[in-house]
């Protein structure tokens, strides 16, 4: 009996961390943790055969860096005490992944597998938008209470779209999603998931 194809919708939501120059690849786990925002999710999968699918997802996403989170606990960084810089960043991603799934479903929608661990990858489009806090003059907090966050890339940062450096960087750009993740099957009708994945971005 051929395959029969079917489709699903599924909605999400997770936390987002960033690994990069302010936020030290040195400790990951700690990187991982302070770092930790929020995210949701909407996508289209198409399932082709038993173990092969395609999935047209959204994903909007916060993630953070900010050097006075790696400089607490009485052993700061010497460099990042000096810097002591921060953004955030809200990330709206348009992505077309692969997936594979390990156990192939049955021939019908209905014959799903009851435990299904798949791999993904692909690629996307990013449009992004870093921001920073302005100071409070008054205060030493670093988070003063009446928050005003300023975008980063009019200003031109470290001298970009000035005479002599880079062009000012784009607020769209590419990233590639890769990961794993697990459904189970509730019922005919339903599956629960968990999804892990990581990001490479264009600059």
């Amino acid at each position: 009996t051929p395959f029969e194809q079917y489709s699903t919708v599924s909605f999400g939501a997770g936390t987002s961390s960033y690994v990069g120059e302010l936020a030290p690849y040195r400790t990951p786990m700690s990187t991982l943790f302070k770092t930790m925002r929020w995210n949701v999710n909407a996508a289209y999968t198409k399932h082709f055969t038993p173990h092969l699918a395609a999935r047209v997802g959204f994903t909007w996403a916060r993630i953070l860096g900010d050097d006075e989170l790696f400089n607490r606990s009485g052993s700061p960084s010497p460099d990042a005490y000096v810097r002591n810089l921060h953004f955030r960043n809200d990330l709206k991603e348009f992505s077309v992944i692969g997936i594979y799934q390990f156990l192939g479903d049955g021939r019908s929608p209905n014959r799903r597998a009851r435990f299904t661990p798949y791999i993904f990858a692909g690629i996307a489009l990013l449009a992004h938008n870093p921001k920073a806090m302005v100071p409070d003059s008054t205060s030493y907090d670093r988070y003063p209470k009446n928050k005003r966050w300023i975008a980063l890339q009019p200003l031109g940062t470290e001298g970009q779209g000035q005479p002599g450096y880079d062009k000012p960087y784009s607020l769209v750009t590419y990233s590639i999603p890769f990961g794993l993740g697990f459904t189970w099957k509730i019922n005919d009708q339903w599956n629960v998931g968990v999804e892990g994945g990581f990001r490479f971005t264009g600059s």
